[in-house]
C-alpha cells in the first residue's frame, strides 16, 4: 500500500486516504467486505457529535498522534461494552468502530516509528510536530522562519503582543533539539541593559581569578554549543527592543560579520574562556513588541537578521475562536540527534539561487530604494539569494513555495524593514515598490484597499507578491493617517 521508508508522513497519510477511498469504490471488485466496512466506519466516526466534540471538529485523518486518539477509542469500547453478550446494531456497530479505530491508529505507529528513525531535517515533519501543540500558524510562516534561520541564525520576530512569536521560537527549537532542556534558552530582556554584562557576564574587580557569570545563563550556553558542534542551540532573547539593542547586543552584531572573537578576561576557565567567537551552530531569535516602551531598531541592527512580521488573520482569530483550546508544547515528541546535526549542516551551505529572473527583480527594488537612501548592499544581497535557494531546496511539503512566493517572503524580511521617514519622502518610492508587485494592471496606490489583494475580488489585478504588496499598502495608509510611516507597526 504504502513504502514508509520513502515517504513522509503528509505524503503517506494522504496516500492511505486515497488508499481507503479507492477501495471503498472497488470492494465488489475486490471482493473484500472488510474495506467498504472500514469506510462506512470512518464516515459513521466522523458523524457521531460525541466524538466530533472530543476530536474539536478534526476528522480523523487530521489526528496523526495516537494517543490523542486513545480517549475516542475507549469511549467506543466502552459503548460496545454495555451491551456484552449481544448481536444488537450498536454493540456490532461500536465494535466495528472500535477495530477501524485501531487499525488507523496501527498505522499511524507504523509511520511515526520510521519518520523518528530518520536523521534528515524535514520541514514538512516540523509543521505537523508544531501543529499537535495547537498552536496557530501558517504553514508559510513557519517555513520561512525555518528557512531564515538556516539563512542566517539571527531572526527577528516583530508583530503584535500575543500572536505567538515567542511561542514560535520555542516550539522549533524544541521540535529539532533532542534535550530541549539543554540547548534551548528563553532570556527576558530587561529595561535596565545598558552594557553587555546581562548576556555575557563581567571579571570580578576584587578577584582577577574570578569571573561572574551572567544570571541569564547565555555565557553557559555559548560554551556548552562549542563544545557540541553539530547539535543545535537556541537563545531566545524576547521582547528584544526593552532596551537599546546596539549597547548590550554590540559584541554580538560585530563578531556576526566579523568572525572575530569576542574578548570577555584576561583568565581562562572552562567556565569562562579568555574569548570566545559565536559557534556556528547558535541560533538567535529575538522577538519585538513594537508599543511606547520599547526602541525601534538601527538599520545596523535590521541589515544583520531577517524580519518576520507576525498578523494575525481574520481566518486566524475564528479559526482560533471557534476552537479554543490548551496548548500543549511540552508533548513534543524529543527529537533525535540526526535532525539537529542535519539542521546545522544545511546552516553551514553557502549556496546561492542565481539566474537572470531573480537579478532583474533584485535591481528593481535596489534602484527603488535607493532613491532613498534604504538600498541593500552586498551581504543582504548575499542573504536573499541563499534563502531564495534553501527555500527551493528544503520544501518537502506537498504545497511547496513558488520561486515568486520565496522573493515575495525575501523581499518584504529583508529589504522593507529598513523604510521609514515622513509621508513627503516615502510617498513616491511606496508607489513604486508598490507596481513591482504586481504584474500588469496596477490600481493606483493612493486609492487601493486591501480587496484590491485579493485575487476573488479583483482578477484583473495580478499580484505577484501579496506579501510585500500588502506590507507596502498599510506602510502607505500609515504615512497618509499620521505623516510617518516604518516597517514596524505599533
Amino acid at each position: 500500500m504504502v513504502d514508509l521508508k520513502s515517504k513522509s508522513i503528509e505524503e503517506r497519510k494522504d496516500e492511505f486516504k486515497s488508499f481507503c477511498k479507492d477501495a471503498q469504490r472497488t470492494s465488489s471488485v475486490l471482493q473484500d467486505s472488510s474495506i467498504s466496512k472500514y469506510m462506512s466506519g470512518l464516515t459513521s466516526y466522523e458523524m457521531t457529535l460525541i466524538v466530533k466534540q472530543i476530536c474539536n471538529e478534526l476528522d480523523i485523518f487530521n489526528l496523526t498522534e495516537s494517543n490523542k486518539i486513545k480517549p475516542i477509542l475507549r469511549l467506543y469500547q466502552s459503548l460496545r461494552d454495555s451491551f456484552p453478550g449481544t448481536k444488537t446494531a450498536p454493540h456490532v456497530h461500536y465494535n466495528d468502530l472500535s477495530s477501524y479505530i485501531s487499525k488507523y491508529m496501527e498505522f499511524l505507529n507504523d509511520c511515526n516509528e520510521v519518520e523518528n528513525d530518520s536523521t534528515e531535517f524535514s520541514i514538512s515533519h516540523i509543521i505537523q510536530q508544531i501543529q499537535t501543540t495547537g498552536l496557530i500558524y501558517d504553514d508559510n510562516l513557519i517555513k520561512r522562519y525555518a528557512f531564515s534561520l538556516l539563512t542566517k541564525p539571527f531572526v527577528i520576530l516583530s508583530g503584535l503582543a500575543g500572536s505567538g512569536k515567542t511561542q514560535l521560537a520555542i516550539t522549533f527549537a524544541n521540535s529539532i533539539c533532542s534535550n530541549p532542556d539543554d540547548q534551548v534558552l528563553v532570556v527576558p530582556v530587561g529595561a535596565d541593559w545598558t552594557n553587555r554584562e546581562p548576556l555575557l557576564g563581567y571579571a570580578n574587580a576584587l578577584d582577577k581569578d574570578d569571573y561572574v557569570q551572567p544570571e541569564s545563563d547565555v555565557l553557559s550556553l555559548l560554551v556548552k554549543a562549542s563544545s557540541n558542534v553539530t547539535k543545535p542551540y537556541f537563545l531566545i532573547l524576547d521582547e528584544m527592543n526593552m532596551s537599546y539593542v546596539e549597547r548590550y547586543f554590540a559584541d554580538f552584531l560585530s563578531t556576526m560579520e566579523s568572525g572575530k572573537e569576542i574578548k570577555l578576561w584576561k583568565g581562562n576557565t572552562a567556565e569562562a574562556p579568555s574569548s570566545l567567537k559565536l559557534p556556528k551552530n547558535l541560533f538567535i531569535v529575538g522577538t519585538i513588541n513594537v508599543d511606547e516602551t520599547t526602541y525601534m531598531f538601527s538599520p545596523k541592527v535590521l541589515d544583520r537578521a531577517n524580519v518576520l512580521e507576525f498578523k494575525v488573520s481574520s481566518n486566524d482569530m475564528k479559526k482560533f475562536l471557534s476552537n479554543i483550546s490548551t496548548t500543549d508544547i511540552d508533548g513534543l515528541k524529543a527529537a533525535n540527534d540526526g535532525i539537529g546535526s542535519s539542521f546545522v549542516e544545511l546552516a553551514k551551505h553557502d549556496n546561492c539561487a542565481v539566474n537572470e529572473g531573480i537579478m532583474n527583480v533584485m535591481l528593481a527594488f535596489f534602484d527603488e530604494l535607493k532613491k532613498v537612501n534604504a538600498e541593500f548592499g552586498y551581504r543582504s544581497a548575499k542573504e536573499i539569494y541563499k534563502f531564495i535557494s534553501i527555500a527551493s531546496d528544503n520544501d518537502d511539503t506537498q504545497n511547496k513555495m513558488k520561486t515568486d512566493d520565496i522573493i515575495d517572503s525575501a523581499v518584504v524580511q529583508k529589504l522593507l524593514p529598513k523604510l521609514h521617514g515622513s509621508r513627503n519622502s516615502l510617498k513616491d518610492v511606496l508607489n513604486s515598490l508598490w507596481k513591482l508587485c504586481f504584474t500588469g494592471e496596477v490600481v493606483d496606490l493612493s486609492i487601493a484597499d486591501y480587496g484590491t489583494l485579493n485575487p476573488d475580488n479583483n482578477a484583473s489585478y495580478k499580484v505577484r507578491y501579496p506579501e510585500s504588496a500588502n506590507k507596502i499598502l498599510r506602510m502607505y495608509k500609515n504615512a497618509v493617517a499620521n505623516g510617518f510611516t516604518s516597517f514596524a507597526e505599533a
